[in-house]
Order: C-alpha cells, then structure tokens, then sequence
C-alpha cells in the first residue's frame, strides 16, 4: 500500500497528506501514544524515503482513542482479531488538485465493527436549491440558531440541534413544526452523515467504484503472511494453494478465486473451520 502511495504522490506533486497513527488497547495511554506517533513517523519516513519531501506531511498520532473496530467482546475478554483492526494508520487528503484520487476506509467484518454512538438532531427541510443565509434569521427568536446544511443527491437538507437520545429532541421538533415546518423529523447523525456523502461528487464516485470492485473484482483468501516461508506441503488440507513473494519480505499464501467479494465471503468459513483463523479476503489486484 505505501509503494502505491508513494508512486501516486510521484505523480501528483499537488498531493498533501495528514497521517495518523493508532493502536489497539494493550498497553498504557502514555504507552500507545507515544507508539501511535512512531506508526505515523515510520510510514512518512518509508514515502520519504523514495523521494517525496517531508513537508507533504502532517504526522499525528492518537493512541487508542479512534478505535474502529472492538478490543474486547462483550464479556470484557480479549478480541485480538478485532484489535488488528485498529494497530492502524489512516491516510487524510489536505490538499490536493486531483479530485480522482479516493481514499477508501479500512473494511472492518460487521462482526468486529465498533458500535458508533448516536446523536440526533431536527432535519427541518429538504430542498432542490442551497437556500440564501439569511432565510433562517426569522426565525433565531424561536430557538432556530445554527443551522446546519448538507448537500444531498437530491439538492440540500438543513438540520438544527444535537442531542445524545432522542427522546431529548421531540421539544425542538414541536417548536419546529409550530412555526412552519410541518415536515421536520428527528435524525440521527448516521443518517444524516448519509444523506450527506450521497451528495459529494468524490464520494458518489468512490461509492460506485467500490460496489463495482465488491461485485465483479476477482478476490482470493488469504491464509497467512509469513516472515520464514514454508513449503506449499505445509497446507496438506487445502489444495491449490499460491504464494506471493511481497516487497516487504514477507510471503503470503493464498487459497482460491472468486468473481465478486461476496462469492470469497461464502467459502472463508469452511478455510476457518480447517484451522486457518486468521484468514480473511482480499483483492488479488493487492499481490500485483
């Protein structure tokens, strides 16, 4: 992945990065901080490395605070598959005069994913066109103040308030109503970050991209990745299974290929029940 980011900043000297390093929960806060940072550094100095000037970068590192993926189950015992998840560093685009360039979120198995908190707030209108600014001064002595607008696919929505449970909202919406806003309604700040994303250009395009490579890309499973490759005879109760020699030194070994990521989906399970755990999907473009 840094190979391909870097070969991409090669080419786009317009492009400038915020890198953030995390950590799963083992360990103490200071701890985890101070190694989220080193992620971070690493994978600038990696780029940097291959000739791309060091102030393209914004390095930060945040510890274990943005987890997006669980460290424990719900029992409180460990979850290592799900901390792996989360021993991450994410990629933020600051600047930059290509607007193809899409960077994806990290996939996380719903099984692993981290519950998000909700908070809702008023959608007070939906409209084909941006409204001017000033339409809702009128209303800012019956509690109507900083509103918020977010494009849609269908034009603009605007939304008022923030509230942690949604019981907490149903005042405001009374109000809203009783001053002309007969179609307001209560939404949590999911759907509204939906509504959203399907009115940005970029992330209409990514999003389409993305179903077109789940749908018809070509995907295989991974079994393991290997510092000390072995033998393809070590894998005695799977057959066919390749090897990719990677740039980082480690050989990966892989079973199978699929048409669609949903296809790999169906046939991990029966990878799993044969002992390999730790085995999860992916695209073979990867190993190209």
């Amino acid at each position: 992945e840094l190979e391909k980011l870097s070969a991409i900043m090669t080419k786009n000297p317009s492009l400038y990065l915020e890198v953030t390093g995390h950590t799963d929960s083992k360990g103490s806060t200071e701890y985890n901080l101070a190694l989220s940072k080193k992620r971070s550094r690493s994978v600038i100095e990696y780029i940097a490395a291959k000739g791309i000037d060091n102030e393209r970068f914004v390095a930060k590192g945040v510890g274990e605070e943005d987890k997006i993926a669980i460290n424990q189950n719900p029992d409180g015992t460990d979850n290592p598959e799900g901390r792996k998840y989360n021993r991450r560093v994410d990629i933020k685009i600051l600047r930059s005069n290509n607007d193809n360039i899409v960077i994806y979120d990290v996939y996380v198995p719903e099984h692993l994913r981290l519950k998000k908190s909700l908070t809702y707030s008023i959608l007070l209108v939906e409209t084909n066109e941006n409204l001017e600014a000033e339409y809702f001064n009128k209303y800012e002595d019956d509690a109507i103040s900083n509103v918020w607008i977010s494009p849609t696919s269908n034009g603009y929505v605007y939304s008022v308030g923030e509230y942690t449970k949604k019981s907490d909202a149903i005042p405001l919406l009374n109000k809203v109503v009783d001053i002309g806003f007969p179609n307001a309604k209560i939404i949590n700040n999911l759907e509204l970050k939906k509504l959203h994303d399907s009115g940005t250009p970029t992330a209409k395009a990514a999003k389409q991209k993305e179903k077109e490579i789940l749908k018809t890309g070509t995907f295989t499973i991974q079994l393991m990745a290997l510092k000390n490759p072995v033998e393809l005879s070590y894998f005695s109760n799977v057959s066919n299974v390749k090897k990719h020699l990677g740039k980082d030194g480690y050989t990966r070994y892989t079973y199978g290929e699929y048409i669609g990521y949903y296809k790999a989906k169906e046939a991990i399970q029966e990878i799993v029940n044969k002992g390999y755990t730790d085995a999860f999907v992916v695209n073979v473009e990867r190993y190209k």
